[in-house]
């Protein structure tokens, strides 16, 4: 008898060694190399190939690997570490965390060396693909500078905001909505109802946007004005109802507002001001609201929370990151890497969006087709200023013999490279890569919701009709 017991104990210690014990029901455990072949199935742009053994798979490597697979080591590089029994893969551990991809254990616990059965590796698996297969819910764009080459495009976007209006003030030093400046570039064009019919017969809404660029103390002196503020809403409400030009009148569904470079923290409380006002006028209109908004580890004139009550949809512009210049130093260290969207300062700034903004299905984030081009000769580089092909010339020189295209994991960034004449090029730039990485970082986030500047040199392969 004794001999039969000490036989079902050591039957009862495998499978304890083997997997979890629920009740009287053992699960097998997982193994890496199981994990990675489920993860390798994720469809995940700018994803990193992986291997593994067929060591079981723990917790804490379980992180590590998806970090790995996503690209993400740069965002994990940066984070705090969330939980009391975690000493290694700090980073890796909190951002899957935060992602909601896996959860800790209450108590401020992960539990690093615990083993990951089948099931909890097929859930956390299927975590990661629901969020990556969400589809996007809105899709926005600017129409605005030359964009009359892709018109077409508009009826496949779900709103279109036009470019065609700016803050500025007059002769008299009163602030006004300017539509038909023409010493700067958003004034309204002829032909204007065009595209606003073509939206319109599509079931697109139209927004028509203001652009304002703070310089020196404008902006304070414009928002810190209550006369000021009523009489441009006014402008801004009528406006909505009602464009004329040339005797043709069109009227939007709503105003974006697009008010740039609000570096000082001492504007947040007047823009949030301001921002409710207008809110409150377009409302009672039925018109809606849009705000687009830098990123607040720059500009710290932006009070998300405050916009995120009032907007319908907050526009995070989290792009333009690389340098446009360099300084001596940086020239003659041979600096070229300069990336418009690297992963980790765009994931900072959907951060700090998703954390004020509690409707996330407010946030849309936004994408602008920018480049930067930098020249270097004998490991220096010889322009201060970054030079900025067009598209078109990009795609020209990539298809000639020499010119190579390269994909960052680390910045899940894209850039290429040439010589000429015995100089070295390199072009940072946006392509479907780059952007789909960064889509599918705002979907782990919880964000569906996208945005381009502008129609006219939007990618081909990012044709909404296609």
């Amino acid at each position: 008898m004794k001999k039969i017991i000490r036989g079902w104990v050591l039957v009862f210690i495998f499978y304890m060694s083997m997997g979890t014990v629920y009740g009287t029901n053992t699960e097998a455990l997982m193994t890496e190399k199981a994990f990675i072949n489920e993860l390798l199935k994720v469809s995940k742009t700018g994803a990193v190939l992986l291997t593994g053994s067929d060591e079981i798979l723990t917790r804490e490597k379980a992180a590590t690997l998806i970090v790995n697979y996503l690209g993400y080591e740069a965002i994990a590089k940066k984070q705090n570490n969330l939980f009391k029994d975690v000493t290694s893969s700090q980073g890796e551990i909190s951002l899957v965390s935060q992602l909601g991809l896996m959860n800790g254990l209450g108590s401020g616990l992960f539990q690093p060396n615990g083993k990951v059965t089948v099931s909890q590796g097929s859930l956390i698996i299927n975590r990661i693909k629901n969020k990556l297969e969400t589809p996007i819910t809105w899709k926005h764009a600017f129409y605005a500078i030359q964009s009359s080459s892709q018109k077409e495009w508009i009826k496949g976007y779900d709103a279109i905001s036009f470019g065609w209006s700016q803050l500025e003030r007059d002769a008299n030093n009163n602030f006004i909505i300017s539509t038909s400046n023409t010493e700067n570039d958003f004034k309204v064009p002829v032909g204007f109802e065009g595209p606003i019919d073509l939206a319109k017969a599509n079931g697109v809404e139209t927004y028509l946007m203001v652009y304002f660029e703070n310089k020196g103390m404008l902006a304070k002196s414009f928002l810190e004005d209550e006369l000021q503020r009523a009489s441009v809403i006014n402008q801004l409400v009528s406006l909505s109802q009602g464009m004329t030009k040339d005797g043709v009148t069109r009227a939007f569904d709503g105003v974006t507002i697009d008010f740039e470079q609000f570096l000082s923290s001492d504007l947040k409380e007047l823009y949030n001001i301001f921002i409710k006002e207008l809110k409150s006028a377009l409302q009672k209109e039925g018109k809606k609201l849009n705000v687009a908004v830098q990123p607040t580890l720059y500009f710290k004139g932006y009070d998300y929370k405050g916009i995120g009550e009032a907007a319908d949809h907050i526009i995070l512009m989290a792009h333009d990151y690389g340098a446009i210049t360099l300084t001596e130093v940086e020239r003659q260290a041979g600096i070229t890497t300069t990336p418009l969207t690297p992963i980790k300062e765009v994931y900072d700034a959907l951060y700090e969006a998703g954390l004020s903004i509690s409707d996330k299905s407010k946030i849309a984030l936004q994408f602008s087709f920018a480049s930067l081009q930098w020249q270097s000769q004998n490991n220096q580089v010889i322009n201060s200023r970054a030079y900025t092909p067009s598209y078109d010339k990009i795609e020209a020189r990539l298809s000639l013999s020499g010119s190579m295209k390269h994909f960052d994991h680390y910045l899940q960034s894209t850039y290429a490279t040439y010589e000429e004449n015995g100089i070295q090029n390199i072009i940072w730039y946006e392509d479907i890569n780059s952007i789909h990485s960064k889509i599918d970082l705002a979907k782990l986030m919880g964000i569906t919701s996208v945005s381009y500047w502008r129609l006219g040199i939007i990618p081909e392969a990012f044709n909404p009709l296609r």
